[in-house]
């Protein structure tokens, strides 16, 4: 990182050398006259040098830029199009070739030529993008226009109505078999183009107290494809039973939903309240899930819930029936008679089904297993270690059959996304319902998402060491004075961008804090990591697990990246002052917040393909290296 010194030190070696040759009379003698033109040259290399840069209109109308005349040790910043137009055509930089396939550069960018040069103007076709109302009332947006290889937001449906119909969007096709794109997300034509509105059916979720009194939940509209989250019974209410959840049929034989998931309707639809008994009186049974005119009845014993709202256990003993309540356990009055608060009614056994005529609904069995069968729900998470929690309600070590449970995966942090639950069930809601029948198992996944550069629309992951969280990529925006290593679109695709000191910071102060403060180059919510924070990283890892495992450059197999971390630190090379481009493959360098010597030199950290070791060292802030950004 040395080299410009090595330059200077070299000429004054020489300069030593030839002053030995030329004695104390170096000023009038010929070898003395020699040193002194070789070290005229050199500091004159460059600065008395001027080059002509041309702007050419390419096919454009209008004055241009007029040319200048360039330092060539300074360069220039290159101009916008002035006045130039071309008619459906956006000015979009220079480019040294007039057909595009010369070396690009965008205006406000920095310039350094290398002799008599002609930059023609890049002009980009123009687009509309054209909204229609596809069968819809109302105003349409208004047409949009972009140019190639930009994109434009997408427009929400405004005034425009269509019946019991929701506004879903746009689709390249009017029967929706074209590319459905979400108002607000980004669209980038790539010709003159007719978005058409997405309508999606509107469907009435109406609430049925079943047997139940009290405040019913307004029935809920929700379109086609989205969904609502379902209410409790907050309410209504049903004697000593309480509110369960919602079913699909009354007699609770269709699909089950519990209070508080997310539920998406596929037509209108009646969702009716399901209720079940909240306690026996006696505690003994107070996690029996039975509906209304169930039994469960088993080797000669069992549960009865009764029409009337209480639940007995009943059993059988040297062939009479017996039933308990609250006051203990009776024998039946004989004669198939069975008296429940004090109303007889005849009862008689088929196979193993209990069968009482005082009641309108039939008990059957609902299963060989018997429903006092403790099992035990286990809650996992997998992923991102502390990145979410989880939780089951009701909150219990046992349960019991039929009992339901409603399990919740909550992320803990902005960046941190849950995927699904694997297990028992696996579903991609945060919130689910099971039925526990046997012991269960649960395993919520998290992982940390990505983050969009809304400067750019850019994509990075993110990645957590630590207490810290680090883009997994180097930055790639486009900032002035910014470059790709060779001038090449290819290099910044996998390595990012190259960046001085200067850009880096983007105009703020040096920082040895931490956090550092310094937003500098990087993306809201983002910043430039001081070196106090790189300390803090490479304390917990080293180069051969931050690495990437690709594109380092083989070093007797030796010192290649394993990436344990995600971070995938890249071999992006570096720019000295002098323009020259290096080590690309072999070295990575990243730039930090802190500046030492007056600011004539910068903290960073490198790595390269021959150590396993991440390095401290200065930089001359001219150079251009490497920018990793982290999460404030």
């Amino acid at each position: 990182m040395k080299k410009h010194i090595l330059h200077t030190i070299g000429l004054a070696a020489m300069a030593a050398l030839l002053c030995v040759v030329c004695g104390d009379n170096s000023t009038n003698g010929s070898a003395g006259g020699e040193v002194n033109e070789l070290l005229s040259k050199y500091n004159k290399r460059g600065s008395g040098i001027t080059y002509t840069v041309t702007f050419d209109a390419n096919g454009g109308d209008g004055a241009g830029p007029d040319a200048q005349s360039v330092n060539a040790a300074s360069g220039l910043t290159l101009p916008d199009r002035g006045a130039l137009t071309k008619d459906g055509f956006a000015f979009g930089g220079w480019n040294t070739e007039a057909d595009g396939t010369g070396t690009f550069y965008s205006a406000g960018s920095s310039y350094s030529p290398t002799d008599h040069s002609v930059l023609y103007a890049v002009w980009n076709p123009l687009y509309t993008v054209t909204f229609h109302a596809n069968g819809g009332d109302g105003t349409v947006p208004s047409a949009v226009t972009v140019s190639a290889g930009n994109s434009v937001p997408l427009p929400d449906g405004g005034a425009l109505t269509k019946g019991d119909f929701a506004f879903g969007g746009w689709n390249t096709e009017a029967d929706g078999t074209g590319t459905f794109y979400s108002a607000g997300s980004s669209y980038s034509p790539t010709d003159h183009s007719v978005l058409y509105a997405v309508w999606n059916s509107i469907y009435t979720v109406t609430f049925h107290a079943n047997g139940g009194s009290g405040a019913v939940p307004t029935a809920a509209t929700v379109s086609a494809g989205n969904s609502i989250q379902l209410p409790d019974g907050g309410g209504m209410s049903k004697g000593d039973l309480v509110f369960s959840g919602w079913n699909t049929e009354a007699d609770g034989s269709g699909a089950t939903r519990s209070a508080g998931s997310s539920y998406s309707p596929d037509g209108n639809i009646t969702l009716y309240a399901t209720w079940r008994v909240a306690s026996t009186g006696d505690g003994d049974e107070s996690s029996i899930v039975l509906a209304e005119g169930e039994a469960w009845v088993y080797n000669d014993s069992g549960y009865i819930f009764t029409a009337d709202n209480r639940v007995f256990s009943v059993f059988k003993s040297d062939g009479d029936w017996w039933y308990r309540d609250t006051t203990g356990n009776y024998q039946t009055s004989g004669g198939g008679i069975i008296t429940i608060n004090s109303v007889a009614g005849t009862y008689r056994i088929s196979g193993e089904t209990l069968l009482l005529s005082r009641y309108t609904s039939t008990f059957t069995k609902t299963s060989g297993v018997n429903p006092r069968t403790p099992y035990y729900l286990t809650l996992t998470i997998s992923g991102l270690r502390g990145g979410g929690s989880v939780s089951k309600n009701p909150d219990k070590k046992v349960y019991y059959f039929g009992e339901q449970v409603t399990v919740t995966a909550t992320a803990n942090y902005s960046y941190v996304g849950f995927t699904g639950w694997l297990g028992a069930l696996e579903s991609t809601s945060a919130i689910i319902t099971i039925t526990m029948n046997e012991n269960k198992n649960l395993t919520a996944n998290f992982i940390v998402t990505p983050f969009t550069d809304s400067r750019d629309n850019n994509t990075y992951k993110r990645v957590v060491i630590g207490t810290q969280v680090w883009m997994g990529e180097n930055l790639n925006y486009n900032a002035s004075g910014s470059k790709c290593y060779g001038n090449s679109d290819t290099y910044c695709d996998t390595y990012g961008r190259l960046y001085g000191w200067a850009t880096a910071m983007n105009g703020a102060s040096s920082s040895s804090a931490s956090p550092s403060g310094v937003q500098g180059v990087c993306p809201a919510g983002w910043h430039l990591p001081s070196d106090a924070e790189w300390n803090m990283l490479t304390r917990l890892a080293g180069a051969t697990t931050l690495k990437s495992s690709q594109y380092w450059t083989y070093y007797e197999d030796r010192y290649t990246g394993t990436d344990d971390w995600g971070f995938s630190a890249l071999p992006g090379g570096y720019v000295f002052s002098d323009g020259g481009f290096n080590g690309v493959g072999i070295y990575g360098y990243w730039w930090s917040a802190t500046g030492v010597q007056k600011n004539e030199v910068a903290w960073i950290r490198g790595m390269s393909n021959r150590s396993e070791d991440v390095f401290a060292d200065y930089a001359q802030v001219m150079d251009l290296l490497s920018v990793r950004c982290m999460m404030d």
